[in-house]
């Protein structure tokens, strides 16, 4: 299901779409990606960018030996249908601080993340179901059973607009926190829906 942008275009660093890979996304130097698929995504100002790795509507990728650095929005960012893929790595390598390390939203399906995670999350290390404006199908089927922090302390997740989702061992769910963001959806959702939120 489509849906109306209330948000202005993120700055991506590299970028899957469902048929092509895209260099700087958001950006007027962007670029399409002839090559392989890069695992190693380190630039040297990463909270430029909103995401360093980002996928919408991409199908049947499966990454190892990722090594994505912390955005100030996200590492990695799941959205607008992408399934059956895998994501195995580090993520948030070099530390620092964004909003979420991972973020999974709008309809993804059948994913699996494992790894070690780097850095920290304002928000938590991964949110699912947020807001997407491409898509308001909820997440299922996804698997984080194999993602670890670095230090040992349990990965912390908020769970929102999802289903079947399986969590690493110890892991922590911000309760009211999810509950909140469950609101926030319904309620961006009602104000899309009566024209209180602008188009972009």
């Amino acid at each position: 299901m489509s849906t109306t942008r209330t948000s202005k275009a993120d700055k991506n660093y590299f970028s899957l779409d469902a048929t092509n890979a895209v260099w700087f996304a958001g950006t007027d130097e962007w670029r399409y990606e002839p090559g392989p698929i890069p695992t190693i995504l380190r630039p040297y100002r990463a909270q430029d960018w909103d995401a360093i790795f980002k996928t919408s509507n991409r199908a049947n990728t499966h990454l190892t030996g990722l090594s994505v650095a912390q955005g100030r929005e996200n590492a990695s960012d799941q959205n607008d249908r992408t399934r059956d893929c895998s994501f195995h790595g580090d993520f948030g390598v070099g530390g620092g601080e964004g909003d979420q390390v991972i973020t999974t939203k709008g309809g993804c399906q059948r994913l699996t993340y494992s790894g070690t995670i780097w850095s920290k999350g304002r928000n938590a290390d991964v949110v699912v179901g947020a807001w997407s404006d491409q898509s308001h199908d909820i997440s299922t089927d996804l698997d984080y059973s194999g993602l670890n922090r670095a230090e040992g302390t349990p990965v912390i997740f908020i769970l929102s607009r999802c289903a079947r989702v399986k969590l690493p061992p110890n892991a922590k769910v911000l309760r009211l926190k999810s509950l909140g963001a469950t609101i926030y959806w319904w309620a961006k959702l009602a104000a899309v829906k009566l024209h209180i939120l602008p188009s972009k």
